[in-house]
């Protein structure tokens, strides 16, 4: 019986590959943004085919991840998880923005209407320092005919209302999020909603 042997250009030609397509599929970029510079991961769109369930049909979707902020001045930046710390620390800062908006943005109109902003970077003082532009969206309403009864926000509504965001949270200060009982760089994520009526 002959030994096994191991190929090992073909094993190497493998692992270049594969770090090729991983370096293609997410590069780091450097960002400054009010004197403070972020280390970003970001990451290529890439394609999913999906099936519609009831019909059967597939399609194909364009997906990508969330950018990852890493550093902020050379210091690390922790992603907030799902204890209780970080919890009150989303809620807190989406009720501020939901109920700051709900004042403010009256002549959006009567609806209801849903926002969320990834990576807001918090620092160890509890400033936010950073935030992705916002999403905002109104909630459609279809009629009973099957026609849309609310229309979408117009390209400035949509820009007034994010740039209200960006002030809202700038402008709070919060309890840093810890790691081992010191406070540390970190980013969280928050959705919300609010109505008017």
């Amino acid at each position: 019986m002959k030994p096994l042997q191991l190929n090992y250009t073909g094993v190497a030609f493998t692992a270049l590959l594969l770090f090729l397509s991983v370096a293609a599929y997410a590069q780091k970029e450097k960002l400054t943004y009010k004197g403070n510079v972020f280390e970003i991961q970001t990451f290529a769109k890439d394609t999913t085919e999906v099936m519609d369930p009831v019909t059967g049909k597939t399609s194909m979707v364009v997906t990508s991840r969330q950018d990852a902020i890493l550093s902020m001045n050379g210091v690390q930046v922790f992603p907030a998880g799902s204890d209780e710390q970080a919890t009150i620390v989303r809620d807190e800062l989406a009720k501020e923005v939901a109920q700051t908006l709900r004042k403010s943005e009256r002549k959006l109109g009567s609806g209801t209407y849903n926002f969320s902003v990834d990576n807001i970077v918090i620092d160890s003082r509890g400033i936010i320092v950073y935030q992705q532009p916002a999403y905002i969206r109104r909630v459609q309403v279809i009629g009973m005919d099957g026609s849309a009864a609310t229309t979408e926000l117009t390209t400035e509504e949509r820009a007034r209302v994010q740039n209200k965001i960006k002030d809202i949270l700038e402008n709070m200060t919060i309890t840093p999020l810890a790691k081992e009982g010191k406070p540390v760089i970190s980013t969280v994520d928050i959705t919300g909603d609010f109505v008017i009526r």
